[in-house]
């Protein structure tokens, strides 16, 4: 995106207000199934096939709401807007119109996402928000140290991430003594090594086992146990085809963990296993049924029947189609009545022909609303 008088403080607090809505669950959530869709499917930068102008609709219009507007009560000036513009993501780091350099923001993991402050000329000048802020401020003043300090704690883009964006432009030979960030070992796995604790080894085959004889009562008592809900959690997502018998496990684990903001995305549930789920869980205020194909416009009937506390809804990758979800907003209007959010594929049209606009960013240029 340029923004014509992106500069000063201004960065430094958009990044931050960014970060907080990259942080919100519903946000996130969009964000990594953007991702997911690109996953695979195009080229490196500057090779066949090119990516889309703009692929991460949602995730742009993010970035252009924290970058030109400040909700906060205190915000000396709530709009920052003048003149942006969504740039080409093929386009080299170093082209268009740029005069101050550019803020690069990483957002391959929306919950912890990185960021820096690039100089074009000379390139591979990466700088923290305290040598940024200096290029402007020889004493930085009580706004810029409070835009310093929002940033303090988050983590940096490096040469070596930059080189994997623009590998023509950023030489990655030379980014090997660049610190490399550190991550977060996956869930169960000791760090430094691919093996399992020893506990999550004898847990699994007894969950197996227990699901197996219908009777997971022993189980159910471990879930209060530090750790071990997330990890029978991990385990459960892991089978392609639930049984029955995992309903009554699965319940005591989620309302250990979330019992308002249920997250069942990517597990293989059918609609009475899904029903049978939120009855032992009450007052479910969010539901996220995406990466599930069993999940159908039949699915969606049932449960906003039988979840009158449901406040948001989401469907993204699943075997609701279009015209299945715009038949039941039809026809069964009521059923909605309740949701303060829902996410389909559907509702996120930009343009479509056949069915109403539900996704658009109002822009005022001059006299001329867009």
């Amino acid at each position: 995106m340029h923004h014509q008088w992106c500069y000063g403080v201004l960065p430094l607090r958009a990044t931050k207000r960014l970060f907080t809505l990259l942080r919100k669950p519903e946000n996130a959530a969009f964000v990594i199934e953007e991702l997911r869709a690109l996953d695979g499917k195009y080229g490196r930068p500057g090779e066949s096939p090119l990516m889309p102008a703009i692929p991460c609709p949602i995730s742009s219009f993010l970035m252009l709401s924290a970058f030109n507007f400040a909700l906060a009560d205190d915000a000396e000036e709530n709009y920052h807007g003048c003149t942006f513009v969504p740039l080409d993501c093929n386009m080299g780091s170093d082209e268009g119109d740029n005069n101050e350099g550019i803020t690069v923001i990483d957002i391959t993991d929306p919950r912890n996402p990185a960021c820096c402050f690039a100089i074009v000329y000379p390139k591979g000048v990466l700088l923290t928000p305290i040598q940024y802020i200096k290029l402007y401020y020889r004493v930085p003043d009580e706004e810029a140290i409070d835009a310093i300090v929002g940033l303090e704690d988050e983590r940096l883009v490096t040469l070596r991430m930059l080189a994997e964006a623009w590998p023509a432009e950023y030489d990655e030979q030379n980014t090997s003594d660049v610190e490399s960030q550190s991550s977060e070992p996956e869930l169960g796995v000791v760090p430094g090594s691919q093996i399992p604790p020893l506990s999550e080894l004898v847990l699994k085959p007894t969950i197996i086992h227990a699901l197996e004889t219908g009777d997971t009562t022993d189980i159910e008592q471990l879930v209060w146990l530090p750790g071990k809900a997330q990890t029978i959690l991990e385990i459960l997502k892991s089978y392609e085809l639930l049984p029955d018998s995992s309903v009554s496990l699965l319940a005591q684990v989620i309302n250990h963990l979330s019992p308002e903001n249920v997250d069942l995305s990517s597990f293989s549930l059918s609609s009475p296993q899904i029903v049978a789920v939120l009855t032992n869980v009450p007052n479910v205020q969010s539901l996220n049924l995406s990466h599930n194909p069993l999940v159908t416009a039949d699915t969606v009937h049932i449960i906003l029947k039988s979840t009158p506390t449901l406040k948001r809804l989401v469907l993204l990758d699943t075997s609701v189609t279009d015209e299945a979800l715009s038949s039941l907003l039809r026809d069964h209007p009521k059923l909605f009545f309740n949701l303060e959010a829902l996410t389909h594929p559907l509702l996120l049209e930009f343009l479509t022909s056949e069915y109403s606009n539900a996704f658009a960013i109002i822009c005022h240029a001059g006299n001329t609303h867009i």
